[in-house]
């Protein structure tokens, strides 16, 4: 019997030994088991069949996808189909409501031009007021009481040439708003010969003329301006609308000042 080799040191043993002279293993061919499968390992995903669209082909995807197309574009025109009638439905309300408006307006118009008219002549200075009288515009009301000399004090007199006249005003808020007064805003005194004159923060002066006037409610107070020796008139004007048009003018004669 050939010679056998030791499957653990590779010794040279004879034929017919069972054990190897050199390590005293075992001669014998080893056992091979097959592996042991791990019933609890991830099998891997079923595969899935091709898809639909895969099976398709060329000509029949193409025919699908213009389909898709004018479906997109029917939609698309409905859409704007029932824009259009939207918006015809509204043009119509609008039109209606528009000559409803009109037929309403033609009375509301004829005496939104006869107010006009009247404020355009306070504007233009067709009718002044005088010192006692009251005048309104837009829920202001105003009446200027009274003028007056303010001849200074030790710290503060008028300049050499220069007076210092003193307006007490009263101001009433027959809107439905509270309303801002602003003295440096809405009030100013031009001369006779149409020069703006500077307010006078340094006279002696009661009230104030700036802040809020609620709803029905009044403010009192005065206000100066430096003004020539000399001069016999003065045009004292009240703008209630600070951004807008429209005035209210008093006449203020050297006569009426106390």
């Amino acid at each position: 019997m050939a010679d056998r080799h030791c499957p653990q040191c590779d010794a040279q043993a004879e034929g017919g030994a069972s054990f190897c002279p050199s390590c005293g293993g075992s001669l014998a061919a080893p056992v091979v088991e097959p592996p042991v499968q791990n019933q609890f390992a991830a099998s891997p995903p079923p595969q899935k069949p091709p898809g639909w669209w895969k099976k398709r082909s060329m000509w029949q995807k193409l025919g699908i996808m213009v389909a898709a197309l004018v479906v997109i574009a029917a939609a698309a025109g409905c859409g704007s189909d029932s824009e259009k009638q939207t918006t015809t439905t509204k043009a119509i309300a609008e039109t209606t409501t528009t000559k409803a408006a009109g037929e309403t307006t033609t009375t509301e118009g004829a005496v939104s031009e006869s107010t006009t008219t009247a404020e355009s002549s306070v504007e233009a200075g067709a009718d002044s007021f005088s010192l006692g009288e009251t005048a309104e515009m837009d829920g202001l009301q105003i009446t200027v009481n009274s003028a007056h000399w303010d001849k200074g004090n030790d710290f503060a007199k008028p300049d050499a040439g220069t007076r210092w006249l003193v307006l007490d005003c009263t101001l009433k808020n027959n809107g439905t708003e509270s309303e801002s007064i602003s003295s440096l805003l809405m009030f100013k005194l031009v001369d006779e010969d149409s020069y703006a004159r500077d307010m006078e923060i340094f006279a002696d002066t009661k009230g104030s003329l700036d802040g809020e006037i609620a709803a029905g409610a009044s403010m009192r107070g005065q206000i100066a301006f430096d003004v020539d020796e000399g001069q016999a008139g003065w045009t004292f004007i009240f703008e209630p609308n600070v951004f807008g048009a429209g005035q209210l003018t008093y006449d203020v004669s050297s006569s009426d000042v106390k």
